[in-house]
């Protein structure tokens, strides 16, 4: 995502007040990122953790 992508998330309402179609964006957005992570970290030593964490994109169906 791009600086500019970036200040239009974090002008939105809170995640408590957003609507529908605001929150699965922003969950899309999530996913990106700990998808990036396991990216950044693919041939560098990994945790527990960060195994769980990724767990969630295979769950999702995020990413193939």
């Amino acid at each position: 995502m791009t600086p500019e992508d970036w200040a239009k998330v974090r002008a939105r309402p809170n995640w408590r007040e957003a609507d529908l179609h605001d929150l699965r964006t922003r969950y899309a957005a999530l996913l990106a990122d700990i998808a990036a992570h396991r990216e950044a970290l693919y041939q560098h030593e990994t945790v527990a953790a960060d195994h769980d964490l990724w767990t969630v994109l295979d769950e999702e169906g995020f990413g193939g």
